[in-house]
C-alpha cells in the first residue's frame, strides 16, 4: 500500500516504518463516513483487532459503562444474550475484551487462528453497530440496572454495572481519585465517574441510553486498528461491503475540551461505621500539559521513576522523612487529553495530611537547587527504555499496541507518535547534563498554574445523603482447527557442581531472564511468613557493598527487573507432596548479564538486616497491600484461604500470600517494639539458610552464548561457595480445621470461593470452562448480578469455584452447592460440543510472553510433569463426548456439595447467610 492508494472504500493517508514494531504504520480514511483505520503491517502471528469510539460523558451516570456491556450481549447477526462469553469459551482468542475509558471506549481482541480473526471480528463490528439492546430493554437493565425483590423484601436496586462499581467504590483509594479529577477537571466530562457512581447509575433511563448509543456509536465516530501478518485488503473488502460502505458520514464527537488552570481544594466525609477507621487520606496533583506533547510525557516518567520510583529514590526519601510516614505513592494519570501526576498518602492524619502540599514544594526545591544527580537520571533511563522494549505484562503486544494508538487517537494524535521511543531516549540522554529535569520539575512541582488538593477524612456518623436480516450463531470453527497442536519449547536440564541448571529455549529478543530456586521445602510452617518477610526486603535494604541509595541506582542501571518471593509446587505424581522454594528472578539486556548476576548475589548474600525502621516500614507497606487486595480482588483471597483446608499447597501459600500472613504482619506490627531483635534473628536465620546450595535449581532464558557466559559467572560467584546440604524432604504442614468461613471487611460488595479436591483430566478441564460459561454464568452474573465468577480445574487438582464483585452470599453459596443438577439436565448438540472444545484446547495451548512461558516450563520441571500429561489431557479433552461429562455428575456432586466455602466480603450479607459458617471474623476493622 502506497500513499494516496484507494483500496475498497479507503484511502492511504500516511505511511512510515517503524523500528519499534518492525513493520510499516499506515494511516488510512474511510472516504465515505471519515472512519480512521490504522494498520500495523509486520509479521507477528498474533493478530490484533480493535474498534474504538469516542463516549464523552455528560453525567456519572455510567453510559458508556453500561453501553459497553449491553452491546456484547447479542446483535441482529448473532442475537444470543451470551455473546461476549460465548466469544471466550468458543474462540481460539488469547484475549477478548472490551474497557471503557474517560474519554473513549474500545473492544479489542487477539488470536493466531485467521479463520477465528475474521469470525471475531465480524462479532464485534455486528455488536457495536446492530446492537440488540436497541429494541430489547431487558438487556440494559440486566447490565445497568433495576429493581430487585426477593422473599418480600424491600426492592433492591441490582445490575452488573452498578455492582461492579458497588465494588470499586468500596475502596477509598477509588474515592480519593474521584475526588482528584473532580478538582483537577470542574468544567470538562474529567470530572465525571465514566465507569458510573453507583448512587448515579439509577438515574439513567433506557430513552437516555438509546440516544447516547445514536451520538456516539456511529463509523464517523469510529477507528479501526489492525495489527500482524494478515490479509489487508480482504479485511478491507468486508468492513466496507457488510459495514461501513452501508453508513452516512455523521459529525464525529470532539475531544474532551481543555481544562482552563485552576487551583482548587476538595474535602470530604467518609462514613467511619462503613468504611471503618483508615485515617485521612490525601494527594496533591498536578497538571502535565497536554497529552500530544508526548516526548514531555516521556520525560515526565524518567523524571518520576528517577525521584520517586524507590523507596530510597532522593524526592520520596525525603517526603517520607518530613512526613513521618511509612509510604507515599504516586502515579500518572495518561490516556486523557491532560494528564495529570498525583502524590499520595493514606491512614494518616489530619495534621500530616495537611503538610504534604508544603513538603512536595520543600522536597522539589531542594532537587532543583542541588540537582537530580546524573546516575540517578541515566539509571532511570535505562530502566524505563527496559521496560518499554521488553513489553512486559500479561497481554499479548498487539494489544498494547492497539490500545496505545486507540489512546492517541481519542486526544487527537498519531499513531507513529504513540508508538516510537528510541530517538527520545537517545535524546534524554543528552539532557541529563544540560539540567533539563531540573527544569521539568520546576516546571511542574514549582510553577505549575494547574494544580489541586483533595483530602478524605472520617466521619463518625454517615450523613444523608428496516429490512429482516438472517440471524446467526456465532460464527465457529472447524475441528481440523483443534488438530494442529504447536511443539513445545524445551527445557535442558545439566548439572555442575551440585548445582541443576535449566537452559528454556525460547526466543527473547536480547533480554537475559535468570531464576534461582532455593529449596527451602524443610522449613517449620511458623517460619514460612519471615521467609516471605525476607524476600519483600530484599532491595529495601543496605548491603555490605552499597548504601540504599547506591543499591537504587545499580538496579536501575543494570537491570530490568528484579523480585524475590515465595512459591509451592505439587508433585505431578502425589499431591501430598509439596515443595517450597525461596525465589529470585532477575531480568537484564545480555550486555548486561555480569552486572546482573552480582547483584543478585549481593541482594541475597550480603544485604544488611539490621535496620528495624526499615524492616517496620515494610511490615506497615505489606499489611496495606494486601487490605487493598482484599478488597478490590477478594476473589483470589477467597479462594487461597479455602485450599488452605484441603490441600497441603493451599496451606503454605496462606502462610505466605494469604489472611495467615496478614494477621501473622499484625502480630509482628502490635509488638514490634519489643519483638524487633527476635525478628531481626529470624530474618537471619532465613538468609543463613539460603546461603547453602541445598537443592539449588537456576533457569536461565537468552542466547546460546548468554547461556554459556551465564554458567560461567555462576560458578565463580557465591551460589557456588559452599557445601552442599543433604536433599530436603517435602514440605510438612496442616490443614486449616473446618469446612467455612468468612471474614467482614469494608466492602459494599462480596466475594465468595468454594473448593475441594478433584481430578485434573481433560474431560475434567473442559468441564471447568462450561460450568464458567454457562451454568455460573447464567445464575451467578446474570440472574445474581455479580460482575464475574468462574471454576477454576487446576493441575494440582484444586477445583474453585468464585465470584467477583457479587451482591449476594447466601445465593451464590446455594448456587456452587446446586452445580451437579445443572450438569444432570445437560444437553449439548454436536456443534456447541465443538465449540467448547475450541475455545478450551485454545486456552491449553495457548503460548505468553516470554517470561511467563519461562515461568511455565521452569513450573513444569519443579512439579516433574512430564510431556505426556499434557498431551493426554489434550487428549482427553478432544475426545471427550457429552455422556462422557454428564458421567462427572458425582465427582461434580462431591466437590459442590462438600467443598469448602470461604467468603470475604460485606457484613450485612455475610450476617444474613451466618449460618453457612464455622466461623466469622472481622478482618479489617
Amino acid at each position: 500500500m502506497e500513499i494516496g492508494e484507494k483500496i475498497y472504500g479507503f484511502e492511504v493517508k500516511e505511511k512510515k516504518y517503524v523500528r519499534e514494531v518492525e513493520g510499516d504504520i499506515i494511516q488510512m480514511e474511510h472516504l465515505s463516513t471519515g472512519a480512521q483505520v490504522v494498520v500495523i503491517d509486520n509479521q507477528d502471528v498474533k493478530k490484533s483487532f480493535l474498534v474504538g469510539f469516542r463516549t464523552i460523558p455528560k453525567d456519572s451516570t455510567g453510559v458508556f459503562h453500561i453501553l459497553e456491556h449491553s452491546v456484547l450481549n447479542g446483535s441482529r447477526r448473532y442475537p444470543d444474550k451470551a455473546t461476549f462469553v460465548n466469544l471466550m469459551k468458543h474462540s481460539m482468542a488469547e484475549f477478548v475484551n472490551a474497557i471503557t475509558y474517560p474519554d473513549h471506549t474500545v473492544y479489542p481482541f487477539c488470536t493466531e487462528n485467521e479463520k477465528d480473526f475474521m469470525n471475531l471480528m465480524d462479532v464485534y463490528l455486528n455488536a457495536v453497530f446492530c446492537p440488540n439492546v436497541l429494541t430489547d430493554k431487558e438487556i440494559f437493565e440486566q447490565e445497568g440496572w433495576h429493581f430487585q425483590c426477593e422473599d418480600g423484601k424491600a426492592p433492591e436496586i441490582n445490575g452488573v454495572v452498578y455492582n461492579e462499581m458497588k465494588g470499586v467504590f468500596s475502596s477509598l483509594d477509588s474515592i480519593l481519585e474521584d475526588e482528584m479529577s473532580k478538582a483537577m477537571f470542574p468544567e470538562t466530562a474529567y470530572r465525571f465517574v465514566a465507569g458510573g457512581f453507583p448512587d448515579t447509575i439509577p438515574a439513567l433511563s433506557y430513552e437516555e441510553f438509546l440516544e447516547y448509543y445514536r451520538t456516539f456509536y456511529n463509523a464517523s465516530n469510529c477507528c479501526i486498528v489492525l495489527y500482524g501478518r494478515m490479509n489487508t485488503e480482504q479485511l478491507f473488502e468486508y468492513i466496507d461491503k457488510v459495514y461501513l460502505g452501508k453508513m452516512k458520514r455523521s459529525k464525529p464527537a470532539k475531544p474532551v475540551m481543555l481544562q482552563k488552570p485552576v487551583k482548587r481544594i476538595r474535602n470530604k466525609l467518609y462514613d467511619k461505621e462503613k468504611f471503618g477507621d483508615q485515617g485521612v487520606f490525601a494527594s496533591c496533583t498536578y497538571s502535565l500539559g497536554d497529552f500530544d506533547n508526548r516526548e514531555r510525557m516521556n520525560a515526565v516518567y524518567i523524571l518520576m521513576q528517577a525521584i520517586m520510583g524507590e523507596d530510597e529514590a532522593p524526592m520520596k526519601k525525603g517526603l517520607i522523612q518530613s512526613l513521618g510516614i511509612p509510604e507515599i505513592q504516586y502515579f500518572i494519570m495518561d490516556g486523557i487529553r491532560q494528564p495529570y501526576l498525583a502524590v499520595k498518602i493514606k491512614n494518616t492524619d489530619k495534621e500530616t495530611a495537611g503538610r504534604l502540599k508544603t513538603v512536595i514544594t520543600e522536597q522539589a526545591d531542594r532537587l532543583c537547587r542541588e540537582g537530580i544527580g546524573e546516575e540517578v537520571l541515566v539509571s532511570a533511563i535505562n530502566r524505563l527504555e527496559f521496560w518499554m522494549r521488553e513489553k512486559g505484562g500479561s497481554r499479548p503486544e498487539g494489544i498494547e499496541y492497539v490500545l496505545d494508538i486507540a489512546d492517541g487517537w481519542a486526544q487527537g494524535t498519531g499513531p507513529c507518535e504513540m508508538i516510537e521511543f528510541e530517538e527520545t531516549y537517545v535524546k534524554m540522554r543528552t539532557l541529563v547534563k544540560e539540567g533539563y529535569f531540573e527544569s521539568l520539575l520546576r516546571e511542574i512541582l514549582l510553577e505549575n498554574a494547574h494544580e489541586a488538593e483533595a483530602y478524605l477524612e472520617p466521619l463518625e456518623k454517615a450523613e444523608e445523603k428496516g429490512k429482516e436480516e438472517e440471524t446467526e450463531d456465532l460464527p465457529g470453527l472447524s475441528a481440523d482447527d483443534l488438530l494442529h497442536k504447536k511443539d513445545e519449547p524445551l527445557t535442558r536440564a545439566e548439572e555442575e557442581s551440585g548445582i541443576t541448571y535449566l537452559r528454556q529455549e525460547i526466543p527473547s529478543k536480547g533480554v537475559a531472564y535468570q531464576s534461582c530456586y532455593f529449596d527451602i521445602s524443610d522449613l517449620k510452617p511458623e517460619k514460612v511468613p519471615y521467609a516471605k518477610l525476607f524476600s519483600e526486603l530484599l532491595g529495601s535494604l543496605p548491603t555490605r557493598t552499597h548504601s540504599l541509595e547506591e543499591l537504587v541506582i545499580e538496579k536501575n542501571m543494570w537491570l530490568g527487573n528484579a523480585r524475590a518471593y515465595l512459591e509451592a509446587y505439587t508433585n505431578a505424581d502425589d499431591i501430598r507432596h509439596v515443595r517450597l522454594k525461596f525465589v529470585m528472578d532477575i531480568s537484564c539486556l545480555e550486555q548486561n548479564l555480569p552486572r546482573a548476576v552480582k547483584l543478585g548475589e549481593e541482594l541475597l548474600y550480603d544485604t544488611i538486616l539490621e535496620q528495624p525502621e526499615i524492616i517496620l516500614k515494610r511490615i506497615r507497606q505489606s499489611r496495606m497491600e494486601l487490605e487493598r487486595g482484599f478488597v478490590t480482588s477478594g476473589n483470589s483471597y477467597a479462594s487461597g484461604r479455602a485450599a488452605a483446608h484441603y490441600m497441603l499447597e493451599g496451606a503454605a501459600r496462606e502462610r505466605y500470600n494469604g489472611i495467615h500472613y496478614y494477621q501473622f504482619l499484625g502480630k509482628l506490627l502490635k509488638n514490634f517494639d519489643a519483638d524487633q531483635g527476635q525478628i531481626i534473628r529470624e530474618l537471619k536465620e532465613i538468609q543463613e539458610k539460603l546461603c547453602r546450595k541445598s537443592n539449588l535449581v537456576m533457569s536461565f532464558t537468552g542466547t546460546e552464548k548468554a547461556y554459556g557466559d551465564f554458567r560461567q559467572l555462576i560458578a565463580a560467584s557465591g551460589f557456588c561457595g559452599s557445601a552442599r546440604e543433604r536433599e530436603p524432604g517435602w514440605y510438612q504442614d496442616k490443614l486449616l480445621p473446618g469446612k467455612s468461613e468468612a471474614f467482614i471487611i469494608p466492602s459494599e460488595v462480596s466475594y465468595v470461593a468454594l473448593g475441594g479436591i478433584g481430578e485434573y483430566t481433560g474431560k475434567d478441564y473442559l468441564l471447568g470452562r462450561m460450568v464458567s460459561f454457562d451454568y455460573l454464568w447464567a445464575k451467578i452474573r446474570a440472574e445474581g448480578g455479580a460482575y464475574g465468577c468462574q471454576m477454576s480445574v487446576l493441575p494440582n487438582q484444586s477445583w474453585t469455584m468464585s465470584s467477583y464483585r457479587d451482591p449476594n452470599v447466601k445465593r451464590t453459596i446455594e448456587a456452587f452447592r446446586n452445580t451437579s443438577s445443572w450438569l444432570k439436565d445437560l444437553e449439548l448438540g454436536e456443534q456447541e460440543l465443538l465449540n467448547y472444545k475450541i475455545g478450551a484446547v485454545a486456552g491449553y495451548d495457548r503460548t505468553p510472553k516470554t517470561y511467563v512461558q519461562a515461568k511455565r516450563m521452569d513450573s513444569w520441571y519443579l512439579r516433574q510433569e512430564e510431556p505426556q500429561v499434557r498431551a493426554k489431557v489434550r487428549e482427553g479433552l478432544l475426545k471427550a463426548s457429552e455422556e462422557d461429562l454428564k458421567n462427572r455428575r458425582q465427582a461434580m456432586e462431591s466437590f459442590a456439595g462438600e467443598g469448602t466455602v470461604c467468603v470475604l466480603g460485606n457484613r450485612a450479607r455475610i450476617e444474613e447467610a451466618a449460618g453457612q459458617f464455622d466461623n466469622v471474623t472481622v478482618l479489617m476493622e
